[in-house]
């Protein structure tokens, strides 16, 4: 009996489950600041209560002393209980209705034994939001039943508040956005995409209206398939500053408008419903020839190349470029009307130009186009040794220059410039030899001591 007691005294002293630990909560974060928001919006940001000790702890009370301004509220309508190891949360809200800085104090009082109380600063700034929303109308151009169209629009905040964009309302289900909530900081802008999903190509025109909060509602409008109406650029899908709907025959030819002048490309170019009229290419009387198939008279139907010659009307019917063919040709070329010298056979319009100082083509130029004739005009005849009489740089004497041209027509191209080897050693100026007129001078030639020459190129003279 005297060895019980001591071991039951022992073993009171050494059991600690009777000991009860007391309840503790924390609240984070100890100070809200719900920043600057425009006056009228309502922004909301989360405390969280988080158990650390003890069995399950159960908030309360909530109340929120104002200190300047009484924007700040919390939902005590639903007070948590804590479970040992969990979290929970109260949801604090800001709805200033007037410019300024707020602040207030929010304590909330558990059923801890030590410290129930936990005090949480609240503070934010409202002021009046300024905006601006960009374009005022937001135009998808020309959409066809099937495609979608793409647009959009822009807010800027101008203001020292956020806005909040909350909903966009539209009064035709045929525009959309997926725009959801979103907040537009001081500064920043947003930009809104929008959607247009036609059935048919009639035109149509929308509001989409802009839920901004304290920042009131915005309308921006919409248009699409709306030629008469809208951005005249959209529908001028050419570019020819001219749309369908303002009288383009062809919106997708550039060439193709009212008042562009007719041109020989098988497009109606004026939009007046004919094609290619008045131009070498349309036979504009009918006579089945056009200008560029040989009618030199493409207003009268008599006269084309088919036609036969009337030696008594002053007409050249046939358009061969004699008038009355064979009524008087005193040379017998078969020229009458035209011939410069009617009593020359070998001068007549079309006759081969010879090198023997007549016009034969009856041009008003002797010998153009022959060895006696300056065809470039640099003062040299190819039988006066000009090598090349289509290049006015090149003839006899001129300077001969590093160009691919035997520019002064010695039969020797670029020689005497830098890209040619002069003293033939292999080298030119360009390809560092130091002396083109020294053929034991190069950048391959060894250096000779005491010649006092730079015989390598090397910039050194021994």
């Amino acid at each position: 009996m005297r060895y019980l007691l001591p071991l039951f005294l022992l073993a009171c002293q050494g059991d600690t489950s009777l000991t009860k630990v007391p309840k503790e909560l924390t609240v984070s974060p100890s100070l809200v600041d719900f920043g600057t928001i425009a006056v009228g919006d309502t922004t909301t940001e989360e405390l969280t209560l988080t158990h650390v000790a003890g069995t399950e702890i159960r908030v309360v009370d909530l109340s929120i002393l104002d200190i300047a301004g009484s924007w700040f509220s919390a939902d005590d309508s639903n007070l948590p209980t804590i479970a040992i190891g969990e979290s929970g949360a109260i949801t604090v809200s800001y709805s200033p209705q007037e410019e300024g800085y707020h602040q207030a104090r929010l304590t909330l009082v558990t059923d801890e034994e030590r410290d129930p109380e936990h005090v949480i600063d609240l503070r934010g700034a409202a002021a009046f939001p300024s905006l601006d929303i960009y374009p005022p109308m937001v135009d998808f151009g020309p959409v066809d039943p099937g495609d979608i169209g793409r647009g959009s629009f822009t807010i800027r905040n101008s203001g020292a508040a956020a806005i909040q964009l909350n909903s966009l309302f539209f009064t035709s289900s045929l525009f959309s956005s997926a725009q959801g909530e979103a907040k537009v900081l001081s500064g920043m802008e947003l930009e809104v995409p929008l959607l247009y999903t036609p059935q048919d190509g009639d035109p149509i025109v929308g509001i989409v209206s802009i839920d901004l909060g304290g920042a009131g509602l915005r309308e921006v409008e919409l248009r699409a398939n709306d030629c008469e109406n809208g951005e005249p650029s959209l529908y001028d899908l050419d570019g020819d500053g001219t749309t369908a709907c303002g009288g383009d025959c062809n919106d997708n030819e550039a060439a193709a408008a009212p008042g562009i002048p007719e041109s020989c490309d098988s497009i109606d170019n004026n939009c007046n419903g004919n094609i290619d009229e008045g131009t070498d290419c349309a036979d504009d009387d009918g006579d089945g020839y056009t200008e560029l198939q040989g009618d030199c008279n493409d207003s009268a139907a008599a006269v084309n190349p088919g036609a036969t010659e009337d030696i008594s009307n002053g007409v050249d019917d046939d358009c061969d470029g004699v008038t009355d063919r064979g009524s008087l040709d005193r040379d017998g070329d078969g020229y009458d009307t035209g011939d410069c010298d009617d009593s020359n056979a070998t001068i007549y319009p079309t006759a081969p130009e010879l090198a023997d100082g007549l016009d034969n083509d009856c041009d008003g130029l002797a010998d153009e186009g022959t060895v006696n004739y300056d065809d470039d005009g640099d003062g040299y005849t190819e039988a006066a040794g000009d090598c090349d009489d289509a290049d006015p740089s090149a003839w006899p004497g001129a300077t001969e220059r590093a160009d691919g041209v035997d520019d002064d027509c010695n039969g020797i191209t670029d020689d005497r410039t830098e890209v040619y080897d002069d003293d033939g050693d292999g080298f030119t100026e360009q390809g560092g030899d130091c002396d083109d007129a020294d053929a034991n001078i190069s950048p391959a030639d060894l250096e000779v001591a005491g010649d006092g020459r730079d015989n390598d190129c090397d910039g050194t003279a021994l």
